[in-house]
Parts: structure tokens; C-alpha cells; sequence
């Protein structure tokens, strides 16, 4: 199962390669109930696949060409860890950032990811924006 899995995570990521990326095509692999967390804070999560589609919409309208280079990958068996290296280009000026990023998908047992939450440093990408 784990391989699996890791294979739909690396797929999933694989959408949002796209010229542009499809919203609805990403949240088809979540479950309905899905939880979002784009960052993970103590703020509440997104919660299902209409929450989760209109937050990819409103990301994708911040920054564009985005690349996720995976790093490193390790599952186990409903759970798959990812580091990745995303590289986007900001649409306000062209500005190219790269945002190292760690994440956890969990999944149900139907296959569908359950719970997806990404780990980065907003500090990092203030820096970036500032130079």
C-alpha cells in the first residue's frame, strides 16, 4: 500500500505542473470531507472540496509556473511524507520564488487523500519578496 500511495501523492503533485493548473482536477483526489491546512498554523483548517478548490483558486491567482520538486518521500501504511522544493513565478512582477516545503498526506480507505497539510516558512518567503 505504501508505494501506492506514494504514487498518488507524486501524481497529485503532478497537477499542479499544468499550463494552468486545474482546481477541480486537484480536489477530485481529496475525499468530499476532506481538511486543508496551506499552511499549518492553529488557524482552522479548510474543510471539504469546495473550501479546498476555492483556496486553490485564489493561490493560483497569486503565482503561476509552479514546479514541486520532490526531495524526499517516506509512507506509511495511510500516510505519505513529502519534502519538496516548489519553485513559482509571482504574477504581480515575474518574481521567482522557491518555497521549501514539507507535507503530510493522509488517506481514507477509498484511496482518496483525507487530510493534507503543508509545512513552510512564511519568513522565508517575506525575505525573498524583499530582496
Amino acid at each position: 500500500m505504501t508505494a501506492e500511495i506514494e504514487r498518488k501523492v507524486i501524481r497529485f503533485l503532478d497537477l499542479f505542473h499544468a499550463d494552468p493548473p486545474d482546481p477541480s482536477a486537484i480536489v477530485a483526489c481529496v475525499s468530499h470531507d476532506a481538511i486543508y491546512l496551506s499552511r499549518v498554523t492553529h488557524a482552522e483548517p479548510l474543510r471539504g472540496r469546495d473550501a479546498i478548490e476555492a483556496e486553490l483558486r485564489s493561490q493560483f491567482m497569486r503565482y503561476r509556473d509552479c514546479e514541486c520538486e520532490i526531495v524526499g518521500i517516506a509512507s506509511t501504511a495511510h500516510k505519505v511524507f513529502v519534502e519538496r522544493r516548489d519553485t513559482v513565478t509571482m504574477r504581480s512582477d515575474g518574481r521567482e520564488l522557491i518555497v521549501l516545503v514539507c507535507a503530510v498526506f493522509n488517506f481514507d480507505h477509498l484511496g482518496y487523500i483525507s487530510i493534507w497539510k503543508e509545512y513552510w516558512d512564511m519568513a522565508d518567503i517575506r525575505e525573498q519578496m524583499e530582496r
